[in-house]
């Protein structure tokens, strides 16, 4: 039987955050404590995450609802975080930092796969205009739940997403605070926000760029550089070799 593999990968993650309403705190107190906040799914924007269908043979046994139900609770117990290979993507900052006012949060991709723990799923999100099919036996009641969330309609497939995909809801540490490489400022960033960022992140050693338009393009300049080398965002994959999990048949 053939195998799967993933010979690209992306250098880094982008994870936006909007820091209205007072959130810029919590969001320099998860880079400080080195961790990523994993809602659960009800918080998500798409109200169609985790819509799923049932093989026939599934479907038609005497115990499917039962399952169902135990599937849906599963997956509520999950912590979801979201990422995206993009950095310069305009409907990106403006949809997830509240119109160009927040933060992007870059992440070394083979840092922060080394670092999280095992029963961590780090998951290249699958697009598609038909949600996804749930066989019976082939997968633990676990494995069907993160199914149902690794996958959404073609219409998100701009926002090439990855997802931290966690036992529980919360805090997902990882070890180094390393794994964050730069911190990018939107162009309406607060002032006083911008301030605060650039203070706590001097101290870490992070770099920080600030956004600055062009026309219509983006561009970052930097206002802090962290003594390490960060990795440069580019537009291009670099190549790396990782072993994918295997899809199931239909």
């Amino acid at each position: 039987m053939a195998k799967i593999f993933t010979y690209a990968t992306p250098p880094l993650l982008f994870r936006y955050r909007s820091i209205s309403g007072g959130k810029i705190a919590r969001e320099l107190e998860a880079i400080n404590e080195k961790y990523i906040h994993c809602p659960s799914i009800d918080k998500l924007n798409d109200p169609m995450e985790g819509m799923h269908r049932l093989s026939s043979f599934f479907s038609k046994r005497s115990d499917s609802a039962k399952h169902h139900t135990i599937i849906n609770s599963a997956r509520q117990r999950l912590g979801i975080a979201s990422f995206s290979e993009l950095l310069y993507d305009e409907p990106m900052w403006a949809h997830y930092t509240d119109q160009f006012q927040g933060i992007c949060v870059a992440y070394n991709f083979r840092k922060l796969l080394a670092e999280l723990d095992d029963e961590v799923h780090l998951v290249r999100m699958n697009y598609n205009d038909n949600a996804p099919i749930l066989l019976w036996g082939r997968g633990s009641v676990d494995q069907d739940a993160r199914l149902t969330i690794s996958s959404k309609t073609s219409r998100w497939s701009y926002e090439r997403e990855w997802r931290v995909i966690s036992p529980t809801k919360g805090k997902t540490q990882y070890q180094l605070h390393n794994c964050v490489t730069h911190v990018y400022l939107g162009s309406r960033l607060d002032s006083s926000d911008r301030k605060m960022v650039i203070k706590q992140l001097e101290s870490l050693n992070i770099s920080v760029s600030e956004m600055k338009l062009d026309e219509y393009a983006i561009n970052f300049g930097r206002v802090f550089v962290s003594i390490k080398s960060p990795v440069k965002p580019s537009r291009v994959k670099k190549v790396k070799t990782v072993q994918a999990v295997k899809p199931r048949s239909k």
